[in-house]
């Protein structure tokens, strides 16, 4: 199973949840993706369509700057 796939299941406010929670107990081992602090923000609540292609918008909050 990818780790977007996965994503998917759980969604990316959940996936960031449990990225803080990692990263506040174990910060030398944890940290917490930017991009997916931006697809909360963005209020994105999945990474693909129905269709399973990956959404453009999300796509462009990912593209590395």
């Amino acid at each position: 199973m990818s780790p977007f796939f996965l994503l998917q299941l759980v969604g990316p406010a959940v996936a960031l949840h449990v990225g803080e929670t990692l990263a506040a107990a174990f910060p030398d081992r944890f940290a917490v993706s930017p991009k997916l602090r931006a697809l909360v923000a963005a209020g994105k609540t999945a990474v693909y369509r129905p269709d399973l292609t990956i959404d453009e918008s999300v796509a462009a909050l990912l593209v590395k700057r």
